[in-house]
């Protein structure tokens, strides 16, 4: 699982049998929250979200109860369409290179959730730390909106053998999100053709599959010829402080253009980024009253500490 998003695990017998069991659900977007919920399975999905003394900053948050256990190191979970839409609303452009021996397209998001529309299953590859996960959420929108079931696989990548695919959910009209883990080591070197074997039963089902992964595990999970992969690079940093900041009602375009923001994000990953957007939200709303000079000033300071 990308490192940008973090997941929590709760487990519940009494949810096995359980499929969709109704619970506590919602997104919560840069709060502080805390608390314990008792005699609940609850789990979090958490998309480019820091925590800094006990204060969350940035990102997605989406809390679930949690679907189903399928084995010791699988679980799955529906992702809400309200929590698609809040992934959407704050993705920074993201480009998806389709390369073939026929064909060189560079598709936007939307074309690229076109062409996984058209077909069983599609691959989605780009550097760990890049957001990675987002880029596979976002091509999710259409379905969510047009009603489709979404889930994502769960892979807990400290527990049981490299991951070979084995017991994958196949259900009708659901399309399956499932993103590899980031070291070659924890999938098996026939993984890719036991994915495409499983699309084609999903086929059948009137189901797909995304799968997400970085270059190097894909090679080492054996990779599959037959099946649409997009390369997908990282986003300018700088947009995505901006649309974050935007989704939480915070104009901070002065702040960003400023030289010394602009250093900062050049040596940045997604995850820094995002944590950079709760400081400068932070920094903005308890001091709106400083100009830009002393505002950069603080915001690099608390970025650096």
């Amino acid at each position: 699982m990308s490192p940008e998003e973090t997941l929590a695990f709760a487990e519940d017998d009494r949810l096995e049998d359980d499929l969709y069991p109704e619970g506590v659900s919602g997104i919560n977007v840069g709060q502080a929250v805390s608390g314990i919920i008792v005699g609940q399975a609850v789990s979090g999905i958490n998309v480019g979200q820091v925590v800094t003394g006990g204060t969350v900053h940035g990102g997605v948050h989406q809390t679930f109860v949690e679907n189903k256990l399928i084995n010791e190191a699988i679980r799955r979970h529906h992702l809400l369409r309200a929590y698609i839409e809040q992934v959407v609303q704050s993705l920074a452009p993201r480009s998806y290179r389709l390369a073939s021996q026929d064909q060189d397209l560079t598709l936007d998001r939307a074309a690229a959730a076109r062409v996984l529309g058209d077909q069983p299953w599609v691959v989605v590859l780009g550097p760990a730390n890049s957001g990675l996960r987002t880029a596979a959420v976002a091509l999710l929108y259409e379905s969510s909106q047009a009603g489709r079931r979404l889930e994502e696989i769960l892979i807990d990548e400290e527990r049981g053998r490299p991951f070979a695919a084995a017991e994958l959910p196949a259900e009708r009209g659901v399309t399956y999100l499932l993103c590899l883990p980031d070291q070659r080591e924890r999938v098996s070197p026939d993984l890719g053709r036991r994915l495409q074997a499983h699309a084609a039963h999903l086929a059948t089902l009137d189901a797909s599959l995304v799968v997400a992964a970085t270059p190097a595990v894909w090679a080492a999970a054996g990779g599959v010829g037959t099946v649409s992969i997009f390369q997908v690079p990282p986003p300018d940093l700088a947009e995505v402080v901006r649309r974050e900041c935007a989704v939480q009602a915070v104009d901070a375009s002065s702040i960003i253009g400023n030289p010394a923001i602009g250093d900062l994000l050049t040596r940045a990953t997604v995850m820094d980024a995002m944590r950079l957007t709760g400081i400068i939200v932070t920094a903005l709303r308890n001091h709106p009253e400083h100009d830009v000079t002393k505002l950069v000033d603080e915001v690099c300071g608390a970025y650096g500490d």
